[in-house]
């Protein structure tokens, strides 16, 4: 275990100077801060064949054909024609490990082996030999050791050998190659006074599948660890059940009946002031990696504020968010907020192996060898046995996320940094006869994480679980105040409420895209449908103590609580004030929502 960051296995850590902020002096730089050197960014100084970046599948993926003709989740890679080796010098730290995920175009009769040469005082030395089998799933990423070279300068050989003449017009693709290593690092930014932002927003991700939230065996260590050190929401809800409204709520603190976004065609007015817009005008640099295309600017209007936004044309996999995140850290020299997009857990589920295989989890890990079942290509349209994939996708997300805190950790930043995570909705996994799909306004589709790490060194048992119902819009001035951004007219003006004083709520609010509403107390849940191709039109209503899963639907015996909601949720939503306006999408956006199994075929 001693290899922390390549576990991504991490201890619980929580605030010791207190959600107030107060007290905590900026940290001196570390000597054994990671420090990632990325080959795809240096180009190699000597190569025999043409190289060249780009974005690679990390996998093929399989089941409808809409998902087939989208293409799988994506990394940054470097591409080369088979039988050429590339070469890099390289000054390494301590620890130092090579990491890259080897992929390859398809050709039949045709295998690439992957190989790693180092040289050091003139003599070359092979340390690495693979393989490239050719799976429909993405390959492990590969994470070699290079101990024996600490501290030294050496030549980096990375070649890739054809097994047969076959093979001559195949091209190789390294997957997110990268030296990590440790060394000295600057003092990390931030304050007390300035204290940086890290949000991590998981789509489509739901809290029972969160080992924190009580799911075991738990696909999720890191998240685990994270929420042992932070003020974690039990009763948090989103306020849509689809994304870029969601998003639009979350990065506002509005309802979308005052911001006006309820569909993947109508933007945010430029008019809202977005919470990267709010760390902006306070001197902080601001960044964003989104993982899918709908969410990028032109369609959500969510750039706004964003000094840097690194958006994918179809979806990163959340290895590349990871990397990305962890490169503009490095240079940073002010106080930040990061948002970072993680899309894995949506539809066509398409883990990595050995995620691919179906999770069997045992505790504190991520499962052995000999738990993994290997699943059958699928002929379900959702992409075979969701309800081993989706966990997972889970899985395979955490150990993403497990990188980026020990970066943070090792760099200092946990004592300057809050870390917030939540997800813009859930997900049907079965449930109400619903499969892969997020409709309807049951827990499965709005009860999500939310959970906030307070800046300080690491202690577990400063964690809080707090079970007042709260929403996912009370982040907007939680994190706004807690950072000292904004004018107080705003934050006045605002339906998020701060969860450090006022964020305790007596029924949350949900909306659909196409006018279904939902209102939910402690005791009962009532919703509207209205024009959902999976849930018939009319009212639900259930009694939460008596019908926890909300199987059994009392509306229409007469029930004065049916009344009495109903009205509730059209009295709050007749106040509404959005002013957004729609956009026409492309065919090539359209046709990417199909495939994502938003639109009709």
């Amino acid at each position: 275990m001693r290899r922390v960051f390549l576990l991504a296995l991490i201890c619980g850590t929580a605030l010791a100077c207190g959600a107030g902020l107060t007290g905590c002096n900026r940290p001196a730089g570390r000597e054994d801060g990671w420090v990632r050197y990325d080959l795809r960014r240096n180009p190699p100084q000597v190569d025999t064949g043409r190289v060249s970046q780009e974005m690679a599948f990390l996998g093929e993926p399989t089941g409808s054909p809409n998902a087939k003709r989208r293409g799988g989740p994506q990394v940054a890679a470097l591409k080369v024609a088979a039988n050429a080796e590339m070469r890099w010098t390289v000054q390494l730290g301590q620890e130092p490990l090579l990491s890259f995920i080897p992929l390859e175009r398809r050709r039949r009769g045709c295998t690439l082996r992957y190989r790693v040469d180092i040289e050091n005082g003139g003599q070359r030395e092979r340390v690495f030999w693979v393989g490239g089998k050719h799976s429909r799933f993405g390959s492990a990423t590969v994470e070699l050791p290079l101990d024996d070279y600490s501290g030294k300068k050496v030549d980096l050989f990375l070649s890739t050998l054809g097994t047969n003449p076959s093979c001559t017009k195949v091209e190789a693709i390294w997957g997110n190659p990268a030296i990590w290593s440790r060394g000295s690092t600057p003092p990390p930014v931030g304050s007390s006074d300035q204290p940086n932002v890290l949000l991590i927003a998981l789509d489509t991700f739901r809290a029972d599948y969160i080992g924190a939230y009580g799911r075991q065996p738990s696909p999720s260590p890191t998240l685990d660890a994270l929420a042992a050190e932070s003020d974690l929401y039990l009763q948090a809800f989103s306020t849509f059940n689809i994304t870029n409204p969601s998003f639009a709520s979350i990065m506002t603190g509005l309802f979308g009946k005052n911001h006006g976004v309820y569909d993947f065609g109508t933007p945010l007015p430029k008019e809202q002031t977005t919470l990267a817009e709010l760390f902006k005008n306070d001197g902080y640099e601001t960044a964003a990696v989104i993982s899918v295309r709908h969410l990028r600017a032109v369609q959500s209007g969510l750039g706004q504020g964003f000094d840097h936004v690194d958006y994918s044309t179809r979806q990163f996999a959340a290895e590349y968010v990871i990397d990305e995140g962890i490169e503009w850290l490095s240079e940073r020299q002010r106080p930040f907020f990061l948002w970072l997009h993680f899309f894995d857990p949506h539809v066509p589920l398409t883990p990595p192996r050995p995620y691919t295989r179906g999770f069997v989890a045992h505790d504190p890990g991520i499962g052995r060898p000999e738990d993994w079942r290997e699943q059958r290509p699928p002929d379900d349209p959702k992409l075979g046995d969701y309800l081993k994939l989706y966990p997972s996708e889970v899985a395979y997300l955490d150990r993403q996320i497990g990188r980026m805190m020990d970066f943070l950790d090792s760099r200092g930043l946990l004592e300057t940094t809050i870390i917030a995570v939540v997800a813009d909705h859930g997900e049907n996994l079965g449930e109400h006869g619903i499969e892969c799909q997020h409709n309807g306004l049951w827990d499965t589709t709005t009860h999500v994480p939310l959970m906030i790490r307070w800046p300080g060194p690491r202690d577990p048992s400063r964690g809080r679980r707090i079970s007042d119902l709260v929403q996912t819009i009370d982040l907007y001035p939680t994190l706004a105040n807690a950072a000292g951004v904004g004018e107080p007219e705003l934050m006045e003006d605002r339906d998020g409420r701060d969860l450090r004083s006022d964020g305790r709520r007596r029924a949350v609010f949900a909306e659909t895209g196409k006018g279904g509403i939902m209102v939910r107390t402690a005791d009962y849940l009532f919703f509207r449908s209205i024009d959902d191709p999976y849930v018939a039109d009319g009212h639900y209503l259930f009694d939460l103590a008596a019908d926890p899963d909300q199987e059994i639907n009392l509306a229409g015996r007469g029930l004065t609580v049916e009344a009495e909601m109903a009205a509730y949720a059209d009295n709050w939503l007749a106040a509404g004030r959005s002013t957004a306006q729609a956009i026409e999408l492309s065919e090539e956006d359209l046709e990417d929502l199909r495939a994502l199994g938003y639109l009709d075929p």
